[in-house]
């Protein structure tokens, strides 16, 4: 097993994986406030009522 093999191996790897993890991130932060939103709407709606 030669260095260059492994060290293409571990980029070709990990920096897949650190690009997901900054998306899975946004996803996140997306969701949670678009779920906050929602339930800010909801309550206004029932303080309407």
């Amino acid at each position: 097993c030669n260095r260059e093999f492994v060290s293409a191996f571990i980029k070709l790897t990990i920096i897949p994986l650190l690009l997901l993890h900054n998306l899975q991130v946004e996803l996140l932060e997306w969701t949670g406030s678009f779920i906050w939103e929602m339930l800010v709407y909801m309550l206004s709606l029932n303080k309407r009522d």
